[in-house]
């Protein structure tokens, strides 16, 4: 008896955006930006939905097209910072390299990511009694997320023997702490770039992890 070929289902491409689409992220994007700004120099409660209009030169009616209210456009503001994070920072935690070459490039990425928009986390840490309970329950999962992922790096370096971690989760914890704190004291100058930093807090790592080869930098 012959049997039939199950017929293929063609999953359709998700549809080309149209100008109107293009022209609304346009506009989404420019009062995030304008609203992180004054967030950032004036604090949430400091800003008002007007100032936001008139430093783009709108009216409050243009933004509430968009959003409700302040809690909206910051909840918006730290969601996109939340995800390019994540996108930037899963590479180095799930490629195939060798522990220490992943763990060099994490802590190169996280901490070169962290003084740009150093602002908005501490935006995002001072402010975060004004964000929804999901977006901070967002906010402690994508950390978790991070340390898992940074625990079973190390841990595949002391299996190997290039890392000496008797607490794989205490060494995680201390890594992504340098990184992050780099947001609270480094204010740019001239003799200290960040990749100057990203490089020193590379070193510093594999140092604290015992690391005695010669991954790059």
């Amino acid at each position: 008896m012959a049997t039939r070929k199950q017929a293929r289902v063609k999953e359709t491409p998700p549809p080309e955006p149209t100008i109107k689409d293009e022209l609304r992220a346009l506009k989404v994007d420019r009062i995030l930006q304008v609203a992180a700004k004054l967030f950032i120099e004036r604090g949430f409660v400091g800003t008002t939905m007007e100032a936001i209009a008139d430093q783009m030169s709108m009216t409050k009616p243009f933004i509430y097209q968009f959003f409700p209210n302040k809690h909206a456009l910051l909840a918006a503001i730290c969601d996109r910072e939340l995800r390019d994070s994540l996108s930037m920072l899963n590479a180095p935690l799930t490629d195939d390299g060798p522990p220490e070459q992943r763990l060099v490039n994490f802590v190169r990425i996280a901490t070169l990511r962290n003084i740009e928009n150093r602002g908005l986390w501490s935006l995002m840490s001072v402010e975060e009694k004004h964000l929804p309970k999901e977006m901070l329950s967002d906010i402690r999962a994508l950390e978790m997320q991070f340390h898992k992922r940074l625990t079973a790096i190390i841990e595949a370096g002391a299996k190997s023997g290039a890392f000496v971690a008797a607490h794989p989760e205490l060494a995680s914890r201390a890594v992504m702490g340098m990184t992050q704190w780099v947001r609270r004291w480094y204010k740019g100058t001239a003799d200290t770039s960040p990749q100057d930093v990203a490089d020193e807090l590379c070193v510093l790592s594999l140092r604290m992890l015992g690391y005695q080869g010669n991954a790059a930098l």
